[in-house]
Parts: structure tokens; sequence; C-alpha cells
């Protein structure tokens, strides 16, 4: 197992600050965060290529803190792969055994013909790296790594420079390797929607600190702060203030519609009190849109105009607004009358994501009159903090 224990970092006029994290044998734990926030240096400290100003580092209880990088039992591959230009790839591949001093037996040399093969590259260990592909130079250097058997891999960025469908590829790939070798990583990553089809467990790292660690769902759709929740995705974010708290309802007066709606409390909100000013949030995916005027069933339903549909390769980005009922329409017949809404009475802006058969299907316009609808079940409350 291996441990961080309140690493402090300072380099420059940056500083990584109190960096605690636990990596389990066999896990895949993903650092991620956006650029900038420490990622690199974090594994590079790990590495021994950075001292720490204060903390620890241990395996398995012992600590290697002072350790030099060559007696650490870590394999590093950094973003640009750092393959010995003047020598094959199989030279490359064999070199990580020579710095440890490890013995090539027949045991050991048949367990790194099996990467070889597993990694589709034995066609190219007579090669040197000038000759390869960026999807095949990372995939050597993930070989180099496998074949000293190292207690943790330390990967930075590791598809970042590839082509998006090697990328999926070597994620796929990666995912295959690690059911059948079981190796232990640490990878970082600014891509979140890669970090969780890769890890099985996510370290959120924001200007030099871990704000929340925790499994997919968790961190997914139980951020800690808005910071956290910002990064992962969460683009509709408004304030409000509690108003009621009963069993695992709870009431938000939104301040900027002024207005209330209904959100679910769960056994992580054990903060959220009467009268306590919150943030609040939604994932554009999480939100539902209705075609049509007539009033829908359900609760935290909205009337809103399409803004604007910004479109991706299997979804659809859609920006609404809002609409606030005027006060000087008239009295409809029966109550049935459709309402009445201008410039002045548009409200906030809310975001939705859509897949390309579910627009299809609705075949909505900047015409047409549709509603939102925010499910109490997936709307996130987040603390206060003033900005």
């Amino acid at each position: 197992m291996i441990e961080l224990k309140e690493l402090t970092i300072h380099v420059k006029d940056f500083m990584a600050d109190a960096i605690s994290l636990t990596v389990r044998p066999g896990e895949i734990h993903a650092l991620i965060g956006p650029s900038g926030a420490g990622k690199t240096l974090i594994l590079e400290t790990i590495a021994g290529l950075y001292n720490p100003h204060s903390g620890n580092i241990l395996i398995d209880k012992q600590d290697i803190t002072e350790y030099p990088p060559e007696k650490r039992a870590f394999a590093y591959v950094p973003q640009d792969t750092s393959l010995f230009p003047h020598l094959s790839v199989e030279e490359n591949i064999l070199y990580g055994l020579k710095v440890v001093n490890k013995y090539i037996t027949s045991e050991l040399r048949n367990y790194i013909d099996r990467i070889i093969e597993r990694l589709n590259i034995k066609h190219l260990t007579g090669r040197f790296p000038s000759r390869l592909s960026g999807g095949e130079r990372q995939r050597v250097a993930l070989a180099r790594a496998l074949a000293i058997q190292p207690k943790l891999i330390l990967l930075d960025e590791p598809t970042s420079a590839l082509d998006p469908s090697i990328r999926e590829e070597t994620c796929y790939l990666f995912k295959e390797l690690h059911r059948e070798f079981q190796f232990t990583a640490l990878l970082v990553t600014h891509n979140f929607e890669e970090a969780f089809f890769l890890s099985d467990v996510f370290s959120i790292l924001i200007d030099g600190r871990i704000k929340q660690t925790g499994k997919r769902k968790e961190v997914l759709y139980h951020p800690r702060d808005v910071s956290v929740a910002r990064f992962l995705g969460v683009s509709n974010l408004f304030r409000g203030r509690i108003v009621e708290v009963k069993e695992d309802r709870v009431v938000i007066y939104w301040i900027d519609e002024k207005q209330t709606i209904i959100a679910r409390r769960t056994f992580r909100d054990t903060w959220v009190k009467e009268g306590v000013d919150i943030f609040w949030g939604i994932r554009p995916e999480d939100v539902h849109i209705i075609k049509g005027e007539k009033k829908a069933k359900g609760q935290n339903l909205f009337h809103a105009s399409l803004l604007a549909v910004y479109s991706g390769k299997n979804m659809h980005n859609l920006v609404t607004t809002l609409n606030i009922p005027s006060p000087l329409r008239g009295e409809g017949q029966g109550g049935g009358e459709l309402r009445r809404y201008s410039d002045e009475n548009a409200g906030s802006e809310v975001k939705i994501s859509l897949r390309d058969t579910v627009l299809q299907r609705l075949q909505i316009s900047s015409v047409d009159a549709i509603q939102i609808c925010l499910i109490p079940e997936h709307i996130i409350l987040l603390p206060y903090i003033s900005t």
C-alpha cells in the first residue's frame, strides 16, 4: 500500500499543501484537476525527482521519503514518454531492469514477452523511437514500466498527446492490461471523463490542495464544494437559502428567481439547516426538457426559452433561459390561456445536455414553448462560500 501523508511541496511561487492519499494494492487511483493544479509536481515528488518540504511517502508503512528514485520500486511514465532515442524498443523496455539491478531469468523473460505481445509491439522491438507513432511510443513506455514489476506505476497524462481514436483504443487496452497483470497505478489527468473510465478511486486536486477523494458516484454526484462541482461539469450553479428541512426533503429559496424549489437531502447533507445560505446545482445531463406550453406534472417545473444549441459528436448542449410570467397579462379564460413572456422577463440560464437521438425526437427550436424540470433527486447541495 502506498501512502502520502501531509506532503507539502514548494517550487518557486507554487505550493502543493497537505497532500494525503492512499493507493491500495491492485488499485488505479486518479489524481485529477485543472491545468496548473500541481498534479505533475506531486507525481514527480512521489517518483523522487523533488524532495517535499514536509510530510512522508510510505510503502507498506515503510518511510521512503528520502530514498533516491532507483530505490523506490516505482515506475514513472512521463507525459513525453522519455524513451531513449539511441536505444531500440526492446532495449528501452529492458533498460529499467538494469537500473533496478534485476537479473533477467527465463520466467521474467516470459513475463516481458507476454507484455510485449499484449501491447502489440512485438513487430516494433527492433525499431528506434524516432520511427514510432505517438500511440506506439506510449505502449513502449508502458511496457518498460510494467517490465520491472513495480509496486506502483506513475502515469502523467497518459493519453493527452494521442489522437481521439488512438486515445480510446489505449484506454481500453490499459483496462485489459490491468485485469491481466493487476498492477497498482496512480495517474494524473485533467480529463475527468477519461479518469472515470480508467480508475477506481479519484482525488480532486485544485490549487495545490486535494479537495475530495472518493469513488465515481460519490465525487460525481456529491461534490463537497463549488470548485469541485465546477471542475466536474456542474455548470448550473445558483445561490439559494434553506427555508425548510423535513426528513429527506429540503425546500430552497432560489434567490435569483424569487421562488422555491424542492431538493432531496441525503445522509451527506448533515450541514444543511434552515436559514443557511447555500449554492445548489444540477448537472446539464440531469435537466429534463418538455416540449409544449401545457403545464406538465412534477416538481420544480419552469417555462423556458431555447437560446442556443451547441452540437458535439453524440451530445448537444442547449442553453435555455427561464421565463418569468408578466404581471401585466390579463386573466385567462378557464385558466388555460397561454402566458406571455418578453426579454424583460428573462430569468436564469439553465444548460441542458441531450443525446443526439433525444434531440431528434423532441425536434425543438427557438420558437417552441418548452418547460424544464429540475428533478429533486439530482439537485446538488453545496456550502456557500463568498466569492
